[in-house]
């Protein structure tokens, strides 16, 4: 039945046989067809995902379809939805309503509140879609909020099926006056088990009017099919039978690399590193220009070639050549320019073919990163993976050998995973990040008065390793299904977050039990992050770092990297005086 029913259901026809054949010659044709064999392969695929072997995922690859490129790419025409009417409830005090225009509240005189109203949404049957939604508003006098995600609210507060919650949320926080209309998009790839609507203002001040009758959602598609979801990854002897690799983030400041870092690493027991190709990664309207994107890299590649490629080797480290900025930078919701301009996408292609064509056969090379954390909040002309799966096409032309490193949409989230399709390639390892929970990992990075105030593990909020074992179980999934390689490209907490140390010893404990390379974030970059450093608060509003030959943060790394092979000597901080450095 699974068979005539994947038959049915292939790309190909049987071609008819010429009337002298005998019935053998006739089914011995019929089986040695192209059509046949990839219905019999997607028939025993699907049996096998149907019916398993115990803890094991099917072992059978679909051939894929020729159009998969088209299939991953492409935007559709959004479709307008009706949200019925809503019934609007008002939590906070400071929200009033006259007919149709809805006006929240917070006084200049009085300190940063939040003055919002609320209304349930039913997007159940949009399950699996993106769902825009736009209004018309007003703001005057809203204040700068102390954290960026604050002030102006026109946000859809998402829980998913498995529990996750999410709140997509309007990218503008201007705080002049104004009078425009404001965007929000909610990805639904992960179901949909409730969905709230939120106008107004958190822990900022100002006045915002919304004009509901201009409240309007659209089904803008889906964002990226899902293809080979029964494809399972095979990789070369070497990478395949290697054993975990354990490093750092190198840092973001090229020209600051030093043989020191590698000979540091080295004593510590590190054997992998990242290079971040970083400069302008998150700026809106960044490399704006292809020239100058262009100029970057050749600085950064004769950098990479001629120092740490060299460096790495002496040490006993591979490196993973990381394209964290991307031409086009980003967008004003922080999406990358190159999902949905023909320049950028095509740039960034034409770039990773330079990069292997220069690098071609280099085994000190552990893989290509091809984009940092990418974003994409709706159906575009390029997809995040189809911008990818045209750079690994591309790589493998110039060499069929290399390692590429793919990631999932949602700025490396796990749980992208769960609507990630694998690429129907072989030697292809799977990257996500961890900082889950974010609200305590990056406490205080953008506001020092939130430095301190969460802590690890923490049984109030459920915060243990079982919660980040939950936050990873679509990495799990996605790697018992398709047989892949996980390389967890940065995890971290901030050097001021209580508990940091038992955080990043269960992320490493857990990275471990599963087989999964991974590289902290990061190693002397910002003191923020730094195992080198403890904080001690504040003076003339910058921050005051000191040196730090011993901490928790640090022994837990240390420990991770001990599980590898046992450092050359005793590990030890390079002395430098106390330092004081603004914001990152």
């Amino acid at each position: 039945m699974l068979l005539l029913k994947a038959f049915r259901c292939g790309k190909g026809r049987l071609a008819p046989i010429g009337g002298g054949e005998t019935p053998q010659a006739k089914l011995k044709t019929i089986m040695n067809s192209k059509a046949m064999r990839t219905a019999i392969q997607t028939a025993l695929a699907a049996a096998a995902l149907a019916f398993p072997a115990h803890g094991a995922a099917p072992p059978l690859v679909v051939t894929p379809p020729s159009d998969e490129l088209d299939a991953i790419a492409g935007a559709t025409a959004p479709v307008p939805i009706k949200l019925g009417e809503l019934s609007w409830r008002y939590p906070t005090s400071g929200v009033t309503r006259d007919g149709n225009i809805l006006v929240a509240e917070v006084p200049p005189s009085e300190p940063p509140g939040t003055a919002w109203a609320q209304a349930d949404l039913d997007l159940a049957p949009y399950a699996g879609r993106s769902i825009r939604f736009t209004i018309h508003a007003k703001g005057t006098g809203v204040g700068k909020p102390r954290v960026f995600y604050l002030g102006l609210k026109f946000m859809v507060k998402l829980e998913a099926e498995d529990g996750t919650l999410t709140w997509p949320d309007t990218v503008q926080k201007r705080t002049d006056d104004w009078e425009n209309d404001l965007t929000c998009c909610c990805d639904l790839s992960a179901g949909v088990k409730s969905a709230v609507l939120v106008l107004g203002l958190q822990s900022a001040s100002g006045r915002v009017e919304f004009d509901l009758s201009t409240l309007r959602a659209e089904d803008v598609g889906v964002i990226v099919p899902r293809v080979n979801q029964y494809y399972r990854v095979s990789y070369p002897d070497a990478v395949r039978n290697r054993g975990i690799m354990r490093g750092v983030m190198l840092p973001i400041e090229l020209g600051k690399i030093s043989e020191d870092d590698f000979a540091t690493l080295e004593q510590w027991g590190a054997t992998l590193v990242r290079y971040q190709m970083a400069k302008n990664w998150y700026v809106r309207g960044g490399w704006e220009r292809n020239e100058d994107f262009d100029d970057y890299m050749d600085f950064a590649l004769g950098i990479l070639a001629t120092n740490v490629l060299p460096w790495a080797e002496k040490h006993g480290q591979k490196v993973v050549v990381d394209m964290h900025a991307t031409p086009g930078a980003r967008n004003d919701r922080n999406e990358n320019r190159m999902f949905y301009e023909d320049r950028y996408a095509n740039h960034f292609v034409e770039v990773w073919r330079r990069i292997a064509e220069r690098f071609k056969g280099d085994r000190r090379i552990y893989g290509y990163d091809l984009v940092n954390e990418p974003l994409q909040s709706w159906p575009a002309p390029h997809s995040y993976l189809h911008v990818q799966l045209a750079a690994a096409r591309a790589i493998r032309e110039a060499d069929p050998d290399a390692t590429i490193i793919v990631a999932a949409n949602g700025c490396g989230d796990p749980a992208g995973f769960a609507t990630l399709s694998p690429l129907a390639m072989d030697n292809i390892i799977y990257q996500p990040h961890c900082y889950s929970p974010h609200e305590y990992t990056h406490q205080g990075v953008f506001d020092r008065r939130d430095a301190g105030t969460r802590r690890y593990p923490d049984p109030g909020m459920g915060w243990n390793k079982e919660y980040i074992r939950r936050q990873l179980a679509p990495v799990r999934d996605f790697q018992l299904r398709h047989g892949a390689k996980i390389y967890v490209g940065e995890f971290s907490a901030a050097v001021w977050a209580p508990g940091a140390g038992n955080y990043l010893r269960d992320c490493i404990e857990i990275f471990e039990e599963y087989g999964w390379d991974w590289t902290y974030h990061a190693f002397r970059e910002w003191d923020g992050w730094s195992v080198e450093r403890e904080w001690k608060g504040m003076e003339n509003s910058l921050d005051v770092f000191v040196p730090s030959a011993d901490n928790p943060r640090k022994r837990a790394l240390l420990e991770g990297f001990a599980r590898g092979r046992t450092p050359t000597s005793t590990p030890t901080s390079t002395p430098t005086p106390p330092t004081k450095g603004a914001k990152p």
